[in-house]
């Protein structure tokens, strides 16, 4: 953190909703790192153990709380914040589609209460957690921040509406700036196995063998490391470059077609079976472009082998014991 950025954050939080999750536990341990003081709001839904390593620096500030809740809400966005990084959601398609009223209520509603307590309390900085999942089924073209939108669930719709809310209420006393992320993968401190990289990469150590659907649908690949360092970047950059911006987050070198994936994994793993089937069950499509994003200098550091490497080596370390445990699922079918 330079000096300028001291004096802007000196004494005040940034505040990360979901703090504790796949994204959040390892941006509250850089933000801790580069000298911010650093206040989470988080459910601890999945796992309580996510922060234990960080939760005795002095920097820090827990609440257990439900973003969905005013009064929790209240205790997060005070006068003494300096920055919102808003990543707490129902993240993914399948997880938003059991409850359809829950997934609205965490995603936008909530998300409109942030914006509105960031204004009251005079919180001028709010990066927002979006998704490239809004491009939805684009199979042709390559695809940038002004592309059409083509959503194919609700977990895209709740990023859109929430997307279009933020943009609308900026003025010259906030500044919004959101982040559509790709297709996220590799090793956090609250795991996750049900993103596409990390599943196949576990089956790929424990069954030998791993399923393509399709195959010809583009992903947009980064690794979660990257990510939170994009949310860290931003919250850094002077305002006449990012407010009221739309930023994808990856990089052009890293989009797959699904079958390109499976040819990795044939290479880098001589032993598995890869099965590519007809079938697709995830209609979703998308080849997206960063110039944008890297304009501003920002760059990602690792590839889609370096987190199946890491994933498969701790997955063979025994690393997290059952890998069936629901912690480590968004959602999970019974």
């Amino acid at each position: 953190m330079d000096n300028k950025d001291k004096t802007k954050y000196k004494n005040k939080f940034v505040l990360v909703t979901g703090g504790a999750g796949y994204i959040g536990s390892i941006l509250v341990r850089i933000l801790l790192k580069s000298g911010y003081k650093v206040r989470v709001i988080d459910k601890f839904l999945f796992n309580r153990e996510t922060l234990d390593e960080v939760r005795g620096n002095p920097g820090l500030d827990i609440i257990e709380g439900d973003i969905r809740s005013d009064d929790d809400l209240k205790k997060a966005i005070k006068d003494d914040v300096a920055a919102v990084v808003h990543l707490a959601a129902i993240v993914g398609d399948p997880a938003c589609s059991v409850d359809i009223n829950r997934a609205v209520g965490t995603n936008y509603l909530a998300t409109k209460k942030i914006v509105e307590l960031c204004k009251k309390s005079g919180v001028k900085r709010l990066v927002f957690a979006s998704s490239c999942s809004v491009y939805g089924s684009s199979p042709t073209g390559k695809l940038d921040e002004t592309s059409e939108l083509n959503p194919v669930s609700v977990y895209a719709e709740t990023k859109i509406d929430s997307e279009r809310f933020m943009l609308e209420n900026k003025d010259k006393n906030f500044c919004p700036v959101i982040l559509r992320l790709a297709t996220i993968y590799g090793l956090s401190p609250r795991m996750r196995f049900d993103l596409v990289v990390n599943y196949l990469s576990q089956r790929a150590v424990l069954e030998k063998n791993i399923n393509i659907f399709g195959g010809d649908q583009w992903r947009p690949l980064v690794h979660v490391s990257d990510v939170a360092n994009a949310f860290r970047f931003m919250i850094e950059q002077p305002e006449d470059n990012v407010c009221g911006q739309t930023f994808n987050v990856g990089s052009d070198r890293e989009n797959y077609r699904l079958k390109d994936l499976g040819a990795m994994f044939e290479k880098m793993v001589p032993d598995v079976k890869v099965t590519y089937i007809e079938e697709i069950k995830d209609k979703r499509t998308y080849n997206v472009v960063f110039d944008k994003i890297a304009a501003l200098g920002f760059k990602t550091t690792k590839s889609a082998k370096d987190g199946i490497k890491e994933i498969m080596d701790a997955v063979k370390n025994n690393r997290f014991g059952d890998i069936n445990q629901r912690r480590y699922y968004n959602y999970r079918p019974d």
